[in-house]
């Protein structure tokens, strides 16, 4: 797995097997931010929900491995309502996903601080809660039956001592977590949506993993839609689109797979539908499925919420006339009038990561989110060292410039009882979006905007 040393100092490693920041850089063309290049006005961040916690051995352990520039830096912590941290007690629902989130914005961005926006006191904290903390005329839209209302969580009302504006949002916001549509209300993820709308308008890009299960919220015990009760508590039947990532405002990114991680996954289709500009198709990435048959793969599909925006109009409809005849076998699963996401993606298998002492290796788009927020950032940087504002929403520039993409056109997902739900095809497609990002030709388009 590890042999030798990078020419940066780190642990060299088998990119065919494994991704590791070194990978990803040979992957995209992710460059090194000189130290003198941070831009004062640029930030990142990262949103993570109370009991959260990276553990400071494991980021050193992670540096050491792949960076040892790095040894002993750490996030900026931004506490929300309480910012509860403990360490504990130390698992992996605990521990894996914020270490993996910051051992590699930290390495892909450095020296660019990454602000660690820790929401929630022990009782716990919601995204509706980061929300009204950036925001003071949001703090109304608190529902105390579903958010947390610091100090004490219980209902009666927003208390007047929890943070209401008095936190400056970062210029990317990249969210891991989510959970099904149909948990909530269909008014209070309406709202919640237009605040992301907001945040774009003011110069932030949200980022938000597009799930991990296919066209479920999730994988265990069930959480596919029963057609007869409406719960997301079934392993078979409606497909159950994952919330913040089904919202049109912000940027939701799935996950790919080298086609060297898994030789059999490169099968899928490649059907052209109606004409579309000159793009480069990927022959190295496929849409990221476990090979362990676990059910876990890139999540994606339409929203049952939010309708389709205009600005990807054109790419659906193309997507619904290449794959027509397919589409036909999960007709009533799905709302084919609903936004489709992701919108784009990167390598989200085999990464390896420092856990408890421990190089080990995980999977999901929790890893490839921070890696498109991550190259949003470093752009952010150039556009702010030229003099220009930071990118805020993305999706339109994304869709009109379908060609700075690698687009994946093999493999595909399934889930909820069906084997094969969506398949990668050319051009954009809810498995893999329009593709994977390519950093030179990202640049040549954000930055050549005023």
């Amino acid at each position: 797995m590890l042999v030798g040393r990078q020419n940066d100092g780190g642990a060299k490693v088998n990119c065919s097997v494994y991704t590791a920041p070194v990978c990803l850089r040979e992957a995209y063309g992710i460059p090194h931010a000189s130290p003198g290049s941070v831009h004062p006005n640029n930030s990142f961040g990262m949103y993570q929900i109370a009991w959260a916690t990276w553990l400071p051995e494991d980021l050193d352990l992670f540096y050491r491995t792949f960076q040892p520039s790095l040894v002993g830096r750490r996030p900026l912590v931004e506490p929300v309502n309480g910012g509860y941290m403990q360490t504990d007690i130390q698992i992996s629902p605990f521990n894996l996903e914020p270490n993996l989130n910051f051992q590699y914005a930290v390495a892909l961005t450095s020296p660019q601080p990454i602000i660690n926006v820790q929401v929630g006191d022990m009782y716990g904290g919601n995204i509706n809660n980061m929300l009204a903390a950036f925001d003071k005329y949001y703090c109304g839209s608190i529902n105390p039956s579903i958010d947390p209302v610091y100090p004490n969580s219980q209902p009666g009302g927003w208390n007047s001592s929890a943070d209401c504006g008095t936190i400056r949002p970062p210029k990317v916001l990249s969210i891991t977590y989510g959970d099904s549509e149909a948990n909530f209300p269909r008014e209070y993820l309406e709202r919640q949506c237009l605040e992301f709308l907001k945040l774009g308008l003011m110069g932030t890009t949200v980022v938000a993993a597009s799930g991990d299960y296919g066209p479920a919220s999730g994988f265990s015990p069930g959480t596919c839609i029963d057609p007869l009760t409406g719960a997301t508590n079934a392993t078979t039947g409606l497909f159950s689109p994952t919330f913040p990532a089904s919202c049109p405002w912000l940027t939701s990114v799935g996950g790919t797979m080298k086609t060297t991680q898994r030789a059999s996954d490169t099968t899928g289709n490649s059907t052209t539908g109606g004409e579309k500009p000159p793009r480069l198709l990927s022959t190295n990435e496929t849409a990221w499925s476990h090979p362990s048959g676990s059910g876990s793969s890139s999540g994606g599909g339409f929203s049952r919420i939010f309708p389709s925006p205009a600005y990807q109009s054109s790419s659906v409809t193309s997507y619904f006339s290449a794959e027509q005849s397919h589409l036909r076998t999960i007709k009533g699963l799905h709302s084919p009038s609903g936004r489709g996401f992701p919108d784009v993606s990167a390598l989200a298998y085999s990464y390896l990561a420092a856990m408890h002492g421990k190089i080990i290796t995980a999977s999901g788009t929790s890893a490839s989110a921070p890696v498109v927020a991550a190259v949003v950032s470093m752009l952010n940087n150039e556009r702010l060292n030229m003099g220009k504002e930071t990118l805020g929403f993305i999706n339109p520039i994304l869709y009109r410039h379908r060609h700075a993409m690698n687009d994946v056109v093999t493999g595909g997902m399934g889930g909820c009882g069906v084997a094969e739900a969506y398949r990668a095809v050319e051009g954009w497609d809810p498995v893999t979006g329009l593709g994977s990002l390519d950093y030179d030709r990202w640049r040549d388009v954000f930055l050549g905007l005023p």
